[in-house]
């Protein structure tokens, strides 16, 4: 599943996997990151393809409104 151009600037919210810390990015962050420092425990967060694809699927009906509006 290929990750929605139209979600490139929504801000998206990932949970640390370790701590439940809450990260909130642009999509185009999430599509280009692979890695990150959690705030909230300090550790190594390694973003999968798949992580990425759960994420996006997500907030997916927020990439259809924004798709709709902007025609």
């Amino acid at each position: 599943m290929p990750l929605s151009r139209y979600l490139r600037d929504v801000l998206l919210t990932f949970f640390c996997p370790q701590c439940g810390h809450t990260l909130k990015k642009r999509g185009s962050w999430f599509m280009a990151g692979h890695h990150f420092k959690c705030e909230g425990c300090q550790r190594e967060v390694r973003l999968t393809y798949d992580d990425k694809a759960r994420l996006f699927a997500r907030h997916a009906h927020l990439a259809k409104r924004s798709s709709s509006t902007s025609n």
